[in-house]
């Protein structure tokens, strides 16, 4: 069931976590990141069914220490960390096992090549979240309805009283405007 819970500021995450509605704000917050999150334990665990049990497990702990989370703060990265030493703890039990480990330093380099990864991919959604703001009121809604709403092509192109051909050359050429302008800003 999703969470109908919204943060609007830290004030308001304060108030969550002292007016009884930690769970809410613990699970909106999860949500928020759970996707990257998934990813970083699986690029940092490299098997997805050990993958799938160590997120487990960091969520479990995420929940645990929730206590210890500073607002304010950025709770993706404060999560990653967790994820990070549940994978630490994941490749030390299995050498303890004589079984394939990762090694400290792989498993630093990989950290680092993700963290700086995440970090790129975080300033091209800053600069498209940007480059959509500049478009025209039409093709910024058709944008949101078609990416962020889900909207299907053709009840968009009904919507817009357009043919199913015109709007796929609407869209191809919006998101190349929309890539020319992210790579200009990059640059």
């Amino acid at each position: 069931m999703p969470v109908e819970f919204h943060i609007a500021d830290e004030r308001d995450a304060a108030d969550a976590f002292q007016g009884g509605r930690r769970q809410e704000l613990f699970l909106t917050l999860l949500a928020d990141v759970e996707h990257d999150l998934r990813g970083y334990v699986l690029a940092l665990v490299g098997n997805r069914d050990d993958a799938r049990d160590v997120f487990q497990e960091v969520c479990v702990t995420l929940w645990r220490k929730f206590d210890e989370f500073e607002f304010g703060t950025d709770f993706r990265r404060w999560a990653n960390a967790i994820a990070f030493h549940s994978a630490r703890s994941y490749w030390r039990d299995r050498g303890r096992r004589r079984e394939q480990a990762l090694s400290e330093h792989a498993l630093a380099k990989l950290n680092t090549v993700h963290a700086a990864a995440a970090e790129l991919l975080e300033i091209r959604r800053r600069l498209l979240q940007e480059c959509i703001g500049s478009l025209g009121s039409s093709d910024r809604r058709l944008v949101h309805a078609m990416y962020f709403e889900a909207e299907s092509a053709g009840d968009a192109a009904e919507r817009l009283n357009v043919s199913l051909q015109t709007l796929y050359k609407r869209l191809s050429r919006l998101r190349h405007r929309l890539a020319t302008c992210v790579r200009r800003k990059m640059a």
